[in-house]
Order: C-alpha cells, then structure tokens, then sequence
C-alpha cells in the first residue's frame, strides 16, 4: 500500500506501535514507582466473551452473546448507510481520522488537509443531521493555522462546544488544542489552549475530552528531549471554563519513562463528569513489555488525584492497552478499553476489548470481548465508543475473504450487565484495501459514525471519508389507564422509520396530554406519528375524564312537612351521560361525614339536612342533592 501520511503524521499514528524499541528491563508496575491501587483481573465466573460465538473457556463459566428472536429481529432491520466526505476532498487529507457525534450534529477531522498554501495545517467539517439525512454545514480552521499544525487529529464534542487537537503546533511544535462554540448554526473559535510548560514535539493536542465547562489535553510525548531526540513520558493537563474564559487547572504527569521506552502517558484520553482515564500503552507490566495500561482520577472539590492503575487480567507483551487515542471510551460507571494487539489463541494482534465497571469507588474488570470471526491482524478494539447500554467498536484491519482490508465496525449491546454482538459486523458498502475503515468510531443514540481516512474518493488517493449507520431504536409505549396505546409496550423501529402510535381512551374519557421523553408533544385526534426515528424514545399518553360525566343520585321515601315518626330514605345511584357504572351511594346528615350507604332512616327529632350522592368506578363524584327532614318532639 502505498505511504498515505507525512513522517510527522506518521509519528503521530497508533499504527506506529510496533515500531518503538522495547524496554531495556521488564519492571513490575510498583517496582517503577507506582503508587496507589493496580488493578490486575477479574473474578473467573466473568470470563471471556467472544462477541457473536461461544465463550472462550479458559476462566470459569461463559456469559452467553445474545441470540435468538431478539438478535435475528434487530439483525433483520435495515442499517442505513450514508457516505460523509469532504466537500473539498484533496490527496491524502485524511479526512476521518478523528470523529466524533452528538445529537444531530457530526464532526470530522481532516488533520493533513491543505490550507491555502500551508500544507498539511489540517481542518475540520461539521455536519447537520435532518430527518435522517445528514449534510455538510461548515469548516473549520485554526485563526492562526500554519503548515504542519495537524489541526483535527483529536476532537472532541460537548453541547454546543468543540475542542480540536491541533498537535504538531506548525511542524513539530509544542502543539496546541483550540476551542470551538456553537450559536445558532455557526460555530466560532473562542480560545486556544496551550501549556506553559510544553516543548517542541510533545505532541499536545494528540487526544482531546471535553465535558461540560472541564477538557483534558493529552502531550504523550512531553517533555520530549531535543538533544537526545527522545519522547518523554507524557502528560495530560485539565483546563476549566469560568464565564468564557478557559484556564489550566491541573497538569497530571504519572507516566513511567526508561532508556529506550516511550511510556505514551496521555495517548487516549475519556472524560466524564469527575472522572478522567488516561492511557499509558507503552507501560510495561510485569515481564510484559509495552501491554499498556490505563490511569483513573477522581476530582474532588478544584483538585484531580490518580485512584486507580487498571490493566486486564490476561496482557501479553505488545498488547497496547489502552490503545490510541480512540480506544477508551467512559460513561457513568462503565468504561470500555481497547488493546487492538492482544493476541486471542493463535491470533496475533487479533485485539479485544475490556469492559470495567465502577462498583463501590472502585474500577474491576467484568468481561473481555473478542469478534465472533476474528483474525490476525484485524485489530479489534483500534477504537471504541459507549452511549448507553450500546457499544461500537472498530477493528481496522479486519480482512474478509471477499474483500481483503477494508476494516469493520461491531456494535455490541448490554443485557443483563453482560455485553454481546448485536448483529453483524458494520462494513462500508464499497470497503476497498486501505481504508482503515473503523480506525475511529463514535456512537449516539441510533447513528454509529465509523471514519475511514485511507478511503479514496472519485479517484482522489487517501482523501478520507466517514461513514453514519443508522441503527435500530426502541420506542416504549404507555398509557397511565383510562385507555390504551397501540402498539405498546417496547417497540423497535429501523431508523429513519415513521411509526404512528394510536390512543383508545376509555368510554368517559378523552386524551388529555402526550409526552415524548417526558416533553409535551401536540397530538392530532386520536394518534401521533414519529418523525424519523434516529434514537430511542419513550412515548406516554394520559386520559382525563369528560366533562359532565359525573354520575347523579336520587331519593326516595322523603316526605316534605312534619312529620309524627322516623323518616327512610333510600339512595339511588344513575350513570353519566358516557356510561360509567356507579361504585356506591354516600349520605351526609347535617355537618357530619360522609357515609357509605344506599339508605339511612333519620330518628332526630327537629330539622336535619340529608345531602346525598353518588361515585362511580372511576372515582367520579356527582353533586351532591339534599334533602330536609322535620321530625316532630
């Protein structure tokens, strides 16, 4: 295949993992200084899963992938493709090196594309999602871009906020990343960050997370040594946004370097509210040299401290854990860590992907996932993405026989606190050698977002592309009684789908509000139809009683003057004008309570009021009538 990126590109390149030397002398973790908690493996009834196929056996009992109805009927639904490009594109730009989505909006990273007369500056394409369509809004440039920036090899999308890696800094500068926000359709730059303390070649900007008013940058190779043209071991730096204005709150640097070892501290980055995962893939562990591992820090009050070092329970040496910058994915108390070089049985470089979840303040391994067809060289786990009980992850290189190279997406699916393959494999329907189709991956609601930046485009070598699949939804449908909606219950819809959704509210009854994902929607008659569906929903209808339903009642035995004895009265109840039957007569005697009761004989003498009325199975009250009793002393 012939060579796509620059020497500066390529030092940037996960690909290049293989090439860096091994470490002079394997070291455990602690004996390299490490402090703080490691976590080593998981207990052995949660074994490895390889997604799509039988369990391998080597730890305890296996945790079945899902099968069945369930998986056949979603397998069954169309997938949606849609081919995103540049509209520009031009030789070996890159385009789909870095992704990233949210809602309807999509970003794509094109870190070698020219500007004008700079090459390689790099810039970056949103798109705008419509119905189910998406198209391309606008490109983004560095104000201040120069040749050999790299501006798009990291993004990272928040809201209406953007953060982009810029990490070559105009040719092996120190690197900078540069924030982005959205007004109405049009995105502006609002700030660049930077760090004091970076040198020339430590790559800031490599990967990029943002969350809220908190990003972390990640400089893997900082401090890099110039006169000994050697990378340090790495650093990531926070940075906080007050009113407009972003700040550095805190430089992390817990990376472990030795002769001839690049650790790559910061090479992957996953933010989520407090938490932060930083990937270290050239750390040795054991006698295992580079298997990688992967630090957590917990923020508290405006400080960030490391809690855990969590590496997976069967590393091998080259294993990258942790990966690239694409390969940790974190929501909540679930986080997804690639190591697309594990070997899986006789598969060198195979690749898998571990699954942590947080219980109790602290990270544990709970399963290991492998392709149910996987291969040597086929790199699963190159990227990974969480949204949900929904995972996408790319393998790059996996290889099919009647289409060798063009790589592959999994979507997997959380059920029962266990993950499995739902479906087949995600594929670009016109895949070709060198696409390095699912080198990133990013995934929200029903759009899976898979870039192939070797992709050739109309003839243009390694311009890039972007692929959206649109993926089943489910829709859960509910009425809170008095009537029904149909279909109800959890319905799944292929995307873009239309479907329409009819209420029968019961007799005396009427629709009274529809929501959909708890906001109040408009619903015409007796139905409501979706828009087109690209994510899950949930719908609720709530009936309220007619108007004037209200049951009535009658007396009888009421006699009007004075009268010599006790008085009977009896209670009849009538339904509303809509039928519904009554549940009981209730009769109050003077300033008294209200009794259940179909009659009462009134003993007092003297004047007493008798007020009367009825209740129907709904709860319905009727007015209340009354009646004025005289018994003489």
């Amino acid at each position: 295949m012939r060579p796509r990126l620059s020497a500066a590109l390529l030092f940037l390149s996960a690909l290049a993992l293989l090439a860096f030397a091994a470490p002079a002398a394997p070291a455990s973790p602690h004996a390299s200084g490490v402090d703080g908690p490691t976590l080593t493996g998981a207990p052995p009834a949660l074994s490895s899963t390889s997604l799509g196929g039988a369990a391998e056996q080597s730890a305890g009992a296996a945790v079945a992938p899902l099968r069945g109805t369930a998986a056949a009927a979603l397998a069954a639904l169309e997938r949606r493709q849609q081919q995103l490009t540049a509209s520009d594109p031009s030789i070996d730009q890159s385009f789909g090196f870095s992704i990233a989505i949210s809602g309807d909006t999509a970003v794509v990273g094109a870190l070698a594309r020219n500007v004008g007369a700079n090459a390689q500056q790099g810039a970056v394409y949103v798109f705008m999602r419509a119905g189910a369509t998406w198209t391309q809004q606008q490109v983004l440039t560095a104000s201040d871009g120069a040749a050999g920036d790299l501006f798009g090899a990291a993004v990272a999308l928040s809201g209406d906020d953007l953060l982009i890696g810029a990490s070559n800094g105009a040719r092996q500068g120190p690197g900078a990343a540069y924030v982005f926000s959205r007004s109405g359709a049009t995105w502006t730059e609002q700030q660049k960050l930077t760090a004091s303390d970076s040198t020339d070649n430590c790559l800031f900007g490599f990967s990029v997370a943002l969350d809220g008013d908190t990003a972390v940058v990640g400089a893997p190779a900082q401090p890099y040594d110039s006169a000994a043209d050697a990378p340090g071991p790495g650093a990531a730096y926070v940075f906080t946004r007050s009113a407009a204005t972003w700040s550095l709150q805190q430089e992390l640097a817990d990376g472990v370097s030795a002769a001839g070892v690049w650790g790559r501290f910061g090479y992957g980055l996953a933010l989520d509210g407090d938490t932060i995962m930083i990937s270290e893939l050239g750390r040795t562990v054991g006698e295992n040299a580079s298997q990688g591992a992967v630090h957590v820090y917990a923020r508290s009050g405006n400080a960030w401290s490391r809690r855990q070092l969590l590496v997976q329970s069967d590393g091998g040496a080259w294993d990258g854990f942790g990966g690239g910058g694409a390969s940790i994915a974190l929501e909540g108390d679930t986080a997804l860590l690639g190591a697309s070089h594990h070997q899986v049985g006789d598969n060198a470089a195979q690749g898998a992907v571990y699954v942590f979840t947080r219980e109790g303040g602290a990270w544990r391994q709970r399963q290991e996932l492998t392709s149910s067809d996987g291969m040597s060289d086929d790199r699963f786990g190159d990227s990974v993405a969480l949204d949900g009980d929904a995972a996408l992850i790319g393998a790059s290189q996996r290889t099919p026989a009647e289409n060798p190279g063009p790589g592959a997406a999994y979507v997997v699916r959380r059920a029962g606190g266990d993950w499995a393959q739902d479906g087949d494999a995600l594929r670009a329907s016109d895949g070709a050698a060198g696409d390095d189709f699912g080198l990133t991956v990013a995934l929200c609601g029903g759009s899976a977002l898979v870039g192939a930046y070797g992709k050739a485009i109309d003839g243009v070598a390694g311009a890039g592309a972007a692929y959206v699949f649109g993926l089943p939804s489910t829709i859960t449908a509910s009425a809170n009684g008095h009537g029904t909606i149909s279909p109800g219950g959890a319905q799944t819809v292929g995307y873009g789908a239309t479907p329409m959704f009819a209420f029968t509210p019961d007799r005396g009854y009427r629709v009274k509000v529809v929501t959909i994902d708890g906001e109040v929607v408009s619903a015409a008659g007796s139905a409501y139809t979706f828009p087109a569906v690209v994510a899950d929903h949930a719908i609720v209808v709530r009936f309220a009683a007619l108007r004037n339903n209200r049951p009535s009642c009658t007396v009888s035995g009421w006699k009007p003057g004075w009268q010599d004895r006790p008085m009977r009265l009896v209670f009849a109840g009538h339904v509303g004008p809509y039928g519904i039957a009554v549940a009981r007569t209730e009769y109050r005697l003077g300033d008294g309570a209200w009794k259940t009761g179909g009659h009462v004989t009134v003993r007092r003498e003297g004047v007493t009021r008798v007020r009367y009325r009825a209740i129907d199975i709904d709860g319905n009250v009727g007015a209340a009538k009354s009646r004025v009793v005289r018994i003489h002393g």
